[in-house]
């Protein structure tokens, strides 16, 4: 079973104003790679062994479920403010909800069932969001990441999470991190708060936590100068599609990039045989180079 953290968006796990490839098979987010889904953390055959291996919680542990969350007033989170009364067709959409998502964290699901109940999650749409932002706030770092990253799937979607996402995008795990600030760069008037996570982020020593922060920085408008430092820091790594992205945005940024420009004359004509990567090296290189002549 693999989890997905996004950036393209990383999804289904994955990532942001990014472009996902969601489970569903739909490409319908800003910021994640059209046609891969990449898998944050352990690949595993058991969503709960890559719980216990991420969050140091036994299988045991991380099957229990609080009876307070259970018995949740009407299944609503913090997301959801109940400003109209909610029917019974769409409680019933929250108690499904919520029982595919506790599918996702049983150790006895098999990976066709946890597929489904994944899949069926995404399907549930605005109906699961309350559900997932409860689950943003649980203890247990699998379900913060779980429910992070279907947020991120769902996009524009999960905007009654906003302020849920914002909080999450503090927290101890990267992959909630990322996978917050993928969701939260989809939802209209949100998407400059999650810069300076995708900033920090590009620096992660995880290579798909970079991959998925310089895909998703570069969704947004003209890079910062201040991205400087931490993109030519990034290019010192091996990953091509992150330092792809890396030499993209800093080409984008222009004259503010020139201290970038040794390392980036060093890819376009010495350190790799990656053709994609060294032309793209090169017209960063142009960029900056002619810019510069200009001012």
């Amino acid at each position: 079973m693999k989890r997905w953290i996004g950036s393209w968006i990383l999804t289904c796990g994955a990532l942001t104003a990014p472009l996902w490839t969601g489970c569903t098979g739909d490409t319908t987010a800003p910021v994640v790679d059209g046609n891969s889904i990449p898998s944050v953390g352990d690949d595993t055959s058991n969503p709960s062994e890559a719980g216990d291996r991420n969050s140091g919680e036994s299988p045991a542990e991380l099957q229990r479920t609080s009876a307070a969350d259970d018995a949740s007033a009407g299944l609503v989170s913090s997301a959801t403010t109940q400003r109209e009364e909610i029917g019974p067709e769409e409680l019933a959409r929250r108690q499904e909800s919520r029982e595919a998502f506790a599918t996702l964290m049983k150790t006895e699901t098999t990976p066709e069932d946890w597929e489904a109940s994944h899949v069926r999650l995404v399907e549930l749409g605005a109906s699961s969001v309350p559900v997932l932002a409860e689950k943003l706030q649980s203890e247990v770092p699998f379900e913060r990441e779980t429910a992070s990253s279907l947020l991120a799937l769902l996009g524009p979607l999960a905007t009654d999470a906003a302020d849920e996402l914002a909080a999450a995008m503090q927290d101890s795990s990267g992959y909630v991190r990322a996978n917050a600030a993928a969701a939260l760069a989809q939802i209209p008037g949100r998407g400059d708060e999650t810069i300076a996570v995708f900033a920090e982020l590009i620096l992660a020593s995880d290579p798909q936590l970079r991959r998925m922060a310089t895909t998703n920085l570069a969704a947004f408008g003209p890079p910062a100068p201040a991205l400087v430092p931490n993109l030519t820091e990034a290019l010192q790594g091996n990953d091509a599609e992150a330092l792809l992205s890396a030499v993209e945005l800093l080409g984008r940024i222009g004259p503010p990039a020139r201290t970038a420009l040794p390392r980036l004359q060093q890819i376009a004509f010495e350190t790799t045989d990656d053709e994609s990567l060294k032309n793209a090296a090169r017209q960063a290189v142009a960029q900056i180079e002619a810019e510069t002549s200009e001012e």
